[in-house]
């Protein structure tokens, strides 16, 4: 009995992390909200990474698939140096200078402003891996700052537009479900 227990111990630590980071789009630079109410025109929205794996960002990549043809985006632009060797859609970024991660966990990696010429029901800015993808299977993830050899994948959060209802907390099928 006295083997067993420093035995359960060894396999205890030996298990990894269950930590999971989150890749994902807010519409408010200083909190995760991931759903909005809005008609036509200009709007911004942030794509942020929520983490306890690492204190810095060195790079990230993610695609972001756009549910309606009257979505448009304008401009994608990132702080610390930001360089995106993708497109407005396809975020292939590294950064000059790490990316810290804030007190809270989280942090804005890119602010993405879009037009909406015509409004919808609802619109969904789903995240997913970038193409070509650094993780197998393909995901989103980024590098750890510390040490950018080290890749984490990443759960992915979409953003969800409305024109009629607020849908903040509910997940993509209950929001299908709504129109079933």
């Amino acid at each position: 009995m006295n083997k067993l227990l420093p035995l359960a111990l060894i396999l205890l630590l030996a298990v990894p992390s269950l930590a999971q980071s989150e890749l994902g789009i807010t519409f408010e630079e200083d909190m995760i909200v991931n759903s909005l109410v809005f008609g036509i025109g200009a709007f911004s929205s942030y794509v942020y990474i929520q983490t306890d794996e690492a204190m810095s960002i060195a790079a990230y990549e993610c695609s972001i698939e756009l549910s309606s043809a009257q979505l448009f985006v304008l401009n994608v632009t990132g702080p610390n140096g930001w360089t995106n060797f993708g497109d407005g859609t396809n975020h292939l970024v590294g950064f000059q200078t790490p990316l810290p991660v804030g007190p809270d966990g989280w942090v804005v990696v890119c602010t993405m402003d879009f037009l909406l010429t015509e409004p919808g029901t609802w619109i969904v800015l789903e995240v997913g891996a970038a193409t070509p993808s650094s993780f197998d299977p393909p995901t989103p993830g980024f590098a750890n700052g510390i040490n950018p050899d080290i890749l984490v994948p990443c759960s992915a959060q979409s953003g969800y537009i409305n024109d009629e209802f607020a849908v903040e907390g509910m997940s993509l099928t209950q929001v299908k479900a709504l129109f079933d």
